[in-house]
C-alpha cells in the first residue's frame, strides 16, 4: 500500500547520509509489509500467490544452502513465515540484498503474468510495490534502489533520480535493449568494485546508443568499425543536435568525445603495464552519471524528431 507522509516526515526530510550495510529492524519490517500487502490482496489469486511464494522459498534455500529459513526449534513456520522470519532476523546486508531481490523480481514477473494470462489488473501492482521499497529505503537512509530488475547502490538520490533512473526508463524497451544491458553491467561492476569494468561498459552503452540512432535513421555508418568519435561525427554532420550557439555546439561535441571516451581509453583500454591500474570509485562514480546523462540527451533528442515526424536531414 502507499506509504503516509508523517508529521516527522514532512518535518525532517530524508536522512542526508546514507547506510549500506545494515538493515534495522523498522525497514525490515516495512519492507516485509511490501511483499505480503502483494500477494494477500484480494484480487490476487490465493493458488498463484501460495505458487510464488514457494517459488521464492525454494530459490532462496537453494542460494543459501538451507533446508528452511526459519526455525524455532520445535517446528518449522509454513513458508511465507519462514520468508518473514528469515528477513526479520538476519543481520547479512548481502543475504538481505539477496532476498529483496528474488522476492521483488517475483513480484514484477508474476504481475506481468497475471496480466497476460488471467488479465487481472491487480489492485496493487509491481511497481507500486517497487516504488513503495524504494521509498522505505530512501526514508530510512538507505543506499539502494531497486531498478530495472537489478539494487543498485546509489550515492547521490537527486543524481540517481535524474539520471539513472531516467535513463532506465528511456532505454528500457526494444529498440535500445543492448544499451540497456551493457548500462546495467556498468552499475553491477561498479557495485562490485570493478571500476576497470565498469568504465569499458559505460563507454559500450554510449557508443551503442550512437549505433542505435544511426541505425534508427538510416545514416550511413560501420557498425564493426566506428568509434565514439567517428559516431559522434555521424550525430553533429546529420544536423542531430540543432547549432542554436556554436559555441555550445562545439563544446558539446568536445564533452562528448574527449569526456567519456578518453578517460576509458586513457584508463582502461591499454594494457596496464608493470604497475597495476587503480580507478578511483570518484571517478567510476562520475562516468556512471555521465554516461547516463548524454545517453539521457541523446535519446530524449531522437524522441522529440520522432514525435515531430520530421526526417533529419
Amino acid at each position: 500500500m502507499a506509504t503516509f507522509k508523517t508529521y516527522s516526515k514532512e518535518t525532517k526530510g530524508d536522512p542526508q547520509s546514507f547506510i549500506y550495510d545494515t538493515l534495522d529492524s523498522k525497514v525490515k519490517n516495512q519492507i516485509n509489509f511490501i511483499w505480503k500487502d502483494f500477494f494477500e490482496h484480494k484480487k490476487f489469486p490465493l493458488e498463484i500467490s501460495e505458487l510464488t511464494i514457494s517459488q521464492i522459498f525454494n530459490i532462496a534455500c537453494r542460494e543459501f544452502g538451507l533446508d528452511n529459513l526459519y526455525s524455532n526449534g520445535l517446528f518449522c513456520p509454513d513458508e511465507k513465515n519462514q520468508l518473514e522470519k528469515f528477513i526479520q532476523e538476519n543481520t547479512d546486508i548481502e543475504i538481505l540484498l539477496d532476498i529483496i531481490h528474488i522476492i521483488f523480481t517475483k513480484i514484477e514477473f508474476v504481475d506481468d503474468w497475471l496480466k497476460h494470462n488471467y488479465f487481472i489488473d491487480l489492485y496493487y501492482t509491481s511497481k507500486e510495490a517497487k516504488n513503495d521499497l524504494n521509498t522505505r529505503f530512501r526514508e530510512n537512509g538507505i543506499g539502494y534502489i531497486f531498478e530495472n530488475s537489478k539494487i543498485l547502490r546509489v550515492d547521490n538520490q537527486f543524481l540517481h533520480e535524474e539520471t539513472v533512473s531516467s535513463t532506465f526508463n528511456l532505454i528500457n524497451n526494444v529498440d535500445y535493449q543492448n544499451a540497456n544491458e551493457e548500462y546495467l553491467k556498468a552499475h553491477e561492476h561498479f557495485k562490485q568494485k570493478r571500476n576497470i569494468e565498469c568504465l569499458n561498459e559505460c563507454l559500450k552503452a554510449f557508443e551503442t546508443t550512437m549505433k542505435i540512432i544511426c541505425y534508427k535513421n538510416s545514416w550511413n555508418y560501420d557498425k564493426e568499425r566506428d568509434t565514439s568519435s567517428t559516431l559522434i561525427n555521424h550525430l553533429i554532420s546529420n544536423n542531430f543536435f540543432k547549432a542554436y550557439h556554436e559555441s555550445y555546439l562545439n563544446s558539446f561535441k568536445q564533452i562528448l568525445s574527449a569526456n567519456i571516451p578518453t578517460i576509458r581509453n586513457k584508463n582502461s583500454g591499454h594494457g596496464q603495464g608493470v604497475e597495476k591500474k587503480i580507478i578511483p570509485d570518484s571517478l567510476a562514480k562520475y562516468m556512471l552519471y555521465s554516461t547516463g546523462a548524454i545517453i539521457n540527451l541523446i535519446v530524449e533528442t531522437q524522441n522529440e524528431y520522432e514525435n515531430l515526424t520530421l526526417p533529419l536531414k
